[in-house]
């Protein structure tokens, strides 16, 4: 080949870089390029994110105890003191005001974020499992497998969430443990049903045929190939089950058969400060903003990365 050849064939000095290859885009990319152009979504994530940085840093950002009820927390009628009151000597005011006995609302609430947090996330994980696994193997392994579980999943199904949740804990003693396994055995039953229609569409692909042909064993094929598929709608039902699992919770807690006292619960701050309502709204006013506030950021994240996750976005 003649030099003329070659310097003709080359690209010019400082275009290198209009002949390299693009990165490769994957599923994963594409839905956060999705998700980043949701500003409801961004904003539903940024009130998450601040919500749980509060419950994190509770001790820290709670400017009092918040189970000790301050004598200068009453009002000489013994009634609660309005936002803004002035706190003890040598300590700061009660900003949001104070409950019936004298604490500090927004120590409480801070507190309340944490138990509230806690209990959503670790019960709304254990129901995706739950519901993960027995969708899965229903799914995949049908037959009698299919029969068993479905049915009993549809016999849970059945029943009242509110009435099935105070039925068993009725049966134990109320406590933070006893409402997370109550909640997480309610609400498995809908992502066990979106599972297993799901995996029943997935093992007729022909990848998985393809593995099954090449000697792949059934918990090969489960977790290697079908388990992925899965992936978009348990982080969908995640984000959006979170919020369900926080309402429950406050409504358990507002019955009295929840969080416990003297544990502060955003459900039970408002079943205390009802009988106020009229002296101290205040006292049912913020605990139902911030439950207001939580279920909305996590609504809104979960409807964004619904629409981000969907692979039908990609062809619009």
């Amino acid at each position: 080949m003649s030099t003329r050849a070659i310097l003709t064939s080359a690209p010019p000095i400082g275009e290198s870089s209009f002949f390299t290859t693009p990165p490769a885009r994957t599923y994963w990319s594409d839905a956060w390029q999705r998700l980043r152009k949701d500003r409801a979504a961004l904003c539903g994530a940024l009130i998450v994110s601040l919500l749980l940085v509060v419950a994190l840093g509770a001790p820290v950002l709670s400017p009092h105890d918040p189970d000790f009820g301050y004598v200068e927390g009453i009002s000489l009628m013994g009634q609660p003191l309005p936002p803004g009151s002035a706190g003890p000597p040598a300590r700061p005011g009660f900003l949001l005001g104070t409950d019936n006995i004298g604490r500090d609302l927004l120590s409480r609430l801070i507190f309340g974020a944490r138990i509230s947090l806690t209990i959503g996330i670790v019960a709304n994980g254990l129901a995706m499992l739950i519901g993960t696994l027995v969708g899965l193997t229903a799914g995949y392994f049908g037959g009698a497998v299919e029969t068993v579980l479905m049915r009993f999943t549809d016999v849970l199904m059945s029943l009242p969430p509110l009435l099935f949740a105070l039925a068993l804990i009725a049966v134990f003693k109320p406590g933070i443990g006893v409402v997370i396994g109550v909640i997480a055995v309610i609400y498995w039953t809908y992502l066990a049903r979106i599972i297993y229609g799901r995996v029943l569409s997935v093992k007729e692909q022909d990848f998985v045929d393809a593995a099954r042909c090449l000697g792949a064993t059934d918990t090969r094929i489960l977790f290697r190939y079908v388990l992925p598929q899965l992936i978009g709608i348990a982080v969908v039902y995640a984000s959006l089950g979170a919020a369900t699992t926080i309402l429950t919770e406050a409504t358990l807690s507002y019955l009295g058969i929840g969080v416990q006292p003297p544990t502060a619960s955003w459900g039970m701050m408002i079943q205390e400060g009802q009988q106020y309502y009229r002296t101290a709204p205040w006292l049912i006013l913020f605990p139902g903003l911030m439950i207001l506030l939580v279920v909305l950021g996590f609504n809104l994240l979960g409807d964004g990365l619904r629409d981000a996750l969907d692979p039908r976005q990609q062809r619009r």
